[in-house]
Formats: C-alpha cells, structure tokens, sequence
C-alpha cells in the first residue's frame, strides 16, 4: 500500500506512458548508491518500469515478498534477486496499477486505471489472475486509486467517483454520497482504533461508525486537521498520521498535532505515509525527499544525500546516501529494509 500519490500525477502520466505487455523473469545484480546502506534498482535491473506507484510486503516463514506496482504492471521481488513481471497480457486487469494489498490467505490484491476509466481490481492467487471491473451500485466500470485490507480480512477499495467498496466472503458492498459519504474521490484508507478512515481529494477525512452504519466527518471545521485535500492517511501505534497538500497531522484519539516544512518536513506536498512498528519511526514522502520522523526529531533524504533541516540549511550527515528522485510516491517497511518508490526507481534502505 502502497501506496499513495494524487489523481493529476495519474492523468499526466497515462497520457505520456506506452504500456509493454511482456512478461519476464530477471535476476541482475542490483545498483550501488555508493555505500552499503541505499541500494537502487531501475528498469536496467530487473523492474518493468522505474515509476513506482505502489509498495507491499508479503511476509512468509522463511522469507519476505516484495509486491511493486507501477504505470507497466506489476513486479515479485525476492531476497535472491530473481524479479517476476506480471502485466495485462498474464491476467492483471489494467497495466496502471495504483496500489497494492495483501490478504490474510495471501492473495495480492492489486487496483489499476486507464484514461477510459475501465481500470478496476485484480486478485491473485499465485496461480491465476481473477479481475473485477465494475463499482458503484450501478456496477459501472471505474478507476481504483487505493486499496486497504482491515483486520476482519475485508479488502477495502477507493475509486475516483464511485465511492468505497468492500469485499468479504465472496461479495462486494459499495457506498458512495448517497449514503453520506462527504466525497466519492477517494485517495486513501487505513484501520484506527477498530474504525476504518478514508481520505478524500477535497472534503477531508471520514470514517465509518459500523453499529450505526454512518459517517463520521473530520475535516477542518469538525477537527484541527490542517488542510482538507488528503493525499495519504496511515494508522501508527497510537495514532492516526493524515498527509495533505498543506502539511500532515497526527492525531491521538483526544487531540490533534500538526507537522509542516517550518517544523521540520521537506514538504508540505505529503504523497505517502508508513509506520515501523518495530522501530517507532514513521516516513513521509514528498515531492523534495523523504523525511523519517520519531519523538519530535527528523532526519532527511533526498537525491543528494541525508540531513537535517537547522535554520532552513541543510547540514549532511553523509552525502553518498542518494535517493533516485525527490519525488516519493511510496513507502514499505520490511524486516530489515525501508523501500521507497520514486518517479525514477527504487531505493532499499537498510535500517
């Protein structure tokens, strides 16, 4: 889930994008950002295309799965190496792919576009691919920009205009205004405190109180939230972080906290949030780096190099640790790694 970036980056990139529909296996030894800490990987080393839109970790008994969408399809990624490819010509609904789950059988869910709007959802199992193409209580086709699995194993889908939809025990349910959604341009969802929230392009935030089956509204006039146009919304341990056009914030169930680029972040643009349980950091990425936050402090990457922001300077703690692009469209913690999808490739950073 990754995955999330903004409904204009999609639009641009599908006009200016041609789609290469063959399938394939690699194993190529991955780039050197100059150190042992960054890793890179771009189309000359095994992914299908190096702009990356989504990111999820499938973990197994002996070893982590690394799911990666992008604007050709999507690509497998193991600890050996070995990359598998999987585009429209293998079964995937659309090759746009907006974001990417994981069921608790371990199904790859993966939600995709295309500028007809016939983009829709694709299940995998391993074996073969199983497409859902029509949305809405009018079963029309849509696009899907984001993905979720709650932890009653419903997988939870957003569309750009037809609402929210579930899918549980082999059927799908859909909600949109007409049930009091404030917005059917949805651009993110996550799990806090037993509810599920979702982000909208314009109208905030909005979650669903499940015994009265209705919405409850948190934008800038019910909350302290700090922009109403969301890009990304994570749950953390204790609390739920909302990434928007003007800033991000974080709130703890009683009272809310806002975070800009004069407090310490790269950008007020936040593209996409994760949270390391493991650690207690959390990641934002933005259109200027990604920056990792924890007990009040930041530190910074960027494409040149790690810092930290004192009196709007940069002061570099290493200048060899490079990110591909500014831009950071995804994020997705692992064991071992932090891995970050740009408009230019993948970095693999070693915790």
């Amino acid at each position: 889930m990754k995955k999330t970036f903004i409904i204009f980056s999609v639009i641009f990139f599908l006009f200016n994008i041609s789609c290469n529909n063959k399938a394939k296996m690699t194993k190529i030894k991955p780039l050197s950002a100059g150190n042992e800490k960054i890793t890179l990987y771009n189309t000359r080393h095994g992914l299908i295309d190096d702009f990356i839109t989504s990111l999820v970790v499938e973990k197994l008994k002996d070893r982590e799965i690394i799911w990666i969408g992008t604007w050709k399809g999507i690509v497998k990624y193991d600890d050996d190496d070995r990359w598998v490819s999987y585009t429209s010509g293998d079964g995937l609904s659309q090759d746009h792919v907006t974001d990417i789950t994981i069921d608790n059988s371990n199904n790859l869910w993966a939600s995709t576009i295309s500028l007809k709007n016939e983009g829709g959802v694709s299940k995998f199992d391993g074996r073969k691919w199983e497409n859902f193409n029509k949305f809405g209580k009018n079963a029309e086709y849509a696009n899907v920009v984001s993905m979720f699995t709650d932890s009653k194993d419903r997988v939870w889908v957003g569309t750009w205009g037809k609402g929210i939809g579930y899918y549980f025990n082999d059927k799908w349910s859909f909600f949109d205004t007409s049930d009091g959604l404030p917005s059917d341009e949805i651009m993110d969802i996550t799990e806090f405190n037993g509810n599920i929230w979702f982000a909208t392009k314009n109208d905030g935030a909005f979650y669903l109180l499940e015994d009265s089956m209705t919405w409850e509204k948190v934008n800038e006039h019910s909350s302290k939230i700090i922009n109403d146009s969301i890009c990304s919304i994570k749950a953390g341990k204790n609390e739920i972080w909302i990434g928007t056009w003007g800033g991000v914030s974080v709130f703890n169930g009683k009272s809310w906290k806002s975070y800009t680029h004069w407090t310490g972040l790269l950008d007020n643009f936040i593209r996409t949030i994760d949270y390391d349980e493991s650690t207690g950091y959390t990641y934002f990425g933005t259109d200027k780096g990604l920056s990792i936050f924890k007990d009040d402090e930041w530190i910074n990457y960027d494409s040149t190099g790690v810092f930290k922001m004192e009196a709007g300077k940069k002061v570099y703690s290493s200048q060899t640790e490079k990110l591909p692009s500014d831009k950071i469209t995804c994020i997705a913690v692992s064991e071992s790694f932090i891995w970050v999808g740009t408009d230019k490739g993948l970095a693999r950073i070693q915790k």
